[in-house]
């Protein structure tokens, strides 16, 4: 029987028209021992979903095109060539892609970036994808890619790049922490180093240390400050080798915002009292949000990620959002999980009335002890014309269904 959720999309009346399931969600099974790619969309080459089972992740830095490669169509090619290489030697491929999150100058490159992956991915080996539109941290590029793939059974041998950074770092099945963004004031280099004391000092009250964390992402401005952004995290790590770290240009009073994911696996942390699989949790010296979560420990061996999810265009900012959730809730639902079991969102909006309504919003979701990590970004674009916001989304199931 074609479940309620597919039979919408087929009608065309549920708010995102680009995925086209093939295959149905349901009776997706708790412990599957495989990679599930659900509503694999060929125009787009993409699945909705992927439902990941504890096995280790490979996680990237932010991959360009070789420099002097002039062309929209050449530029995208060598990115994906870069990163096929940099996968390769860190003992996956592009077969294992789990998530691509691309940052793109324009839309024209997102909508050439889609063309491509059409004809690059099945389903098979479709990953999920988000976008996000804005100038790039190298100048004359019109892309940039970072993944997260399954590490196959090679070891990983990943070259650090020569300012220290890791190109890869693996996250191993087992306990793991997603934190918030987390943003200092102060001039640029106050800012990026102050954030990043910042976030060490919530690591060290977790029982955790730099060296655990698997990537770093910045949303960051002015983006031509880029680079320096990136040199002075490396020096925050004092000689020790640096994670990936993936820049994003945003508009803000402040400098830099920098959110982490982290392995907890082996560590003595410091944890709640219900001894649930997760846990949402508010360091010493912060405020508790109804919105999101400041770190979130996630002990659950699996992991669903979601594509990009965007608000249907031609709409207001609030129907949008509701929309966007309401379309969260029934991919949730068929991929064995929930709104309670969101471990990290990150919001990409492109004007102030969608950030402010999803501020409103999001109340009427989450409950307020278990909302997600997250980070909120106001960027250029979303990636997808006549809408003002992207959601992207990291679940855990829900161990109550089957």
């Amino acid at each position: 029987m074609i479940s309620t959720f597919r039979r919408r999309l087929f009608l065309g009346t549920f708010l995102i028209p680009f995925l086209c399931l093939v295959h149905s969600f349901e009776g997706v099974p708790a412990n599957a021992g495989e990679v599930l790619r659900l509503g694999y969309n060929s125009d787009e080459g993409c699945a909705a979903a992927i439902r990941v089972p504890a096995i280790d992740q490979i996680y990237t830095t932010q991959v360009s095109p070789d420099p002097g490669v002039i062309a929209t169509e050449d530029q995208i090619q060598s990115a994906f060539d870069r990163l096929a290489s940099l996968l390769q030697q860190s003992g996956s491929n592009s077969d294992s892609l789990l998530r691509l999150h691309i940052c793109a100058e324009s839309q024209e490159v997102v909508d050439r970036t889609r063309d491509f992956l059409r004809k690059k991915f099945g389903e098979s080996n479709a990953p999920t994808v988000t976008y996000v539109v804005g100038d790039l941290p190298l100048p004359g590029r019109k892309i940039a890619i970072d993944a997260i793939a399954v590490l196959g059974k090679g070891e990983t041998d990943g070259k650090p790049h020569e300012s220290g950074e890791d190109e890869t770092r693996v996250l191993p099945a087992g306990p793991r922490v997603f934190i918030s963004g987390q943003a200092e004031k102060g001039e640029f280099e106050e800012g990026v180093r102050g954030t990043m004391r910042s976030l060490f000092e919530t690591l060290d009250f977790l029982g955790l240390s730099p060296s655990d964390i698997v990537q770093l992402k910045g949303f960051v401005q002015p983006i031509e400050r880029a680079e320096e952004a990136r040199s002075l995290m490396v020096e925050c790590f004092e000689g020790s080798s640096a994670p990936p770290i993936v820049l994003v240009e945003w508009s803000s009073s402040l400098p830099i915002e920098i959110e982490l994911v982290a392995t907890a696996k082996g560590k003595e942390i410091r944890r709640g009292t219900w001894g649930e699989p997760l846990e949402f949790i508010t360091p010493p010296g912060m405020t508790p949000s109804p919105v999101y979560s400041k770190l979130v420990y996630v002990e659950e061996p699996e992991t669903i990620l979601l594509s990009g999810l965007y608000g249907e265009s031609a709409t207001d900012a609030s129907t949008q959002i509701h929309r966007i959730f309401e379309s969260m809730k029934e991919f949730l639902s068929e991929a064995g999980s929930d709104l309670r079991h969101l471990v990290k969102a990150t919001y990409y909006v492109s004007n102030d009335e969608t950030s402010s309504q999803l501020n409103q919003i999001r109340p009427d979701y989450y409950d307020p002890a278990r909302p997600p990590a997250a980070s909120k970004a106001m960027v250029g674009g979303v990636g997808r014309e006549g809408t003002g916001i992207a959601i992207d989304m990291i679940a855990v199931p829900n161990q109550s269904q089957p």
